[in-house]
């Protein structure tokens, strides 16, 4: 009866999702402990340790509640034809209540039917994700580095949006240069002048080689799975720079792999 588990998930996008897990006691979610994006269906072998996650556990908490709640004012509503919020002794001001000469009765039903549609939508609608996020989603996996722990904070690509701003950045440099480095390509005179660039230099040079390469559309050349890394790193830096330009080249690679990779 008591534990810690996970109960509802959000943002499902074939095997991935979020969920957090909870101390439940019998069967209600008290206070929650953890939150994950699950890769492959399974907590324990295919999951992410994320910072908790706002909307699922509201989900968790509305969802649940709300559940048991209109199941409760159904049952005593529509079966056993009795008050349970506004005229029984659990309302303190049930006597108040009764002496308005009000509909008690036809307001109780309307509050039930009224939670048990809150209860649905919870359980059903809040928190999935939308059409264009499980497009992005899906385009950005078709890659062997989305799940790529990065050396140095072990950052993974796919998880860019939990992140905080510091280690976004962090992370859109390091797929910066490995998307330079794989997908565009680095002539050896360049290694060289690089050697001596400072960090923001190296990060300004292989910024305008890769808006260049995706300008000029060089990336129709290069199989799906490169365009894919190049979506990734650009996924991530609208993260931290959602300007026109960076929405523009988002766009470009998008229209691209949206006519070459067949999206479920």
């Amino acid at each position: 009866m008591i534990g810690i588990k996970s109960l509802l998930y959000s943002e499902r996008t074939g095997k991935q999702f979020i969920t957090t897990r909870f101390l439940v006691i019998a069967g209600l979610p008290i206070l929650p402990y953890q939150s994950y994006f699950v890769h492959n269906r399974m907590i324990e072998l295919g999951s992410y340790k994320i910072p908790l996650n706002r909307k699922n556990i509201i989900k968790n908490y509305a969802a649940v509640y709300l559940s048991f709640l209109g199941f409760l004012l159904c049952i005593f509503n529509f079966f056993l034809d009795e008050n349970f919020l506004l005229s029984s002794h659990i309302n303190p001001y049930h006597y108040y209540l009764r002496n308005l000469n009000w509909p008690l009765g036809a307001i109780e039903k309307v509050i039930t039917l009224v939670t048990i549609i809150l209860s649905i939508y919870f359980l059903f609608v809040y928190g999935m994700i939308s059409e264009e996020s499980k497009v992005e989603r899906l385009l950005s996996i078709k890659n062997t580095f989305w799940n790529t722990q990065f050396p140095g904070k072990n950052l993974v690509p796919i998880l860019a949006e939990y992140y905080e701003e510091e280690e976004q950045i962090i992370l859109f440099n390091q797929l910066l240069i490995l998307t330079t480095r794989v997908v565009v390509k680095v002539t050896e005179e360049e290694n060289e002048i690089v050697d001596f660039y400072s960090s923001e230099e190296l990060s300004n040079f292989f910024d305008n080689k890769l808006h260049k390469f995706i300008i000029n559309r060089e990336f129709k050349v290069k199989d799906t799975e490169y365009v894919s890394l190049i979506f990734l790193t650009l996924n991530v830096k609208k993260l931290i720079d959602p300007s026109d330009e960076t929405m523009e080249l988002l766009e470009i690679i998008k229209t691209y792999l949206l006519g070459k990779i067949k999206i479920e």
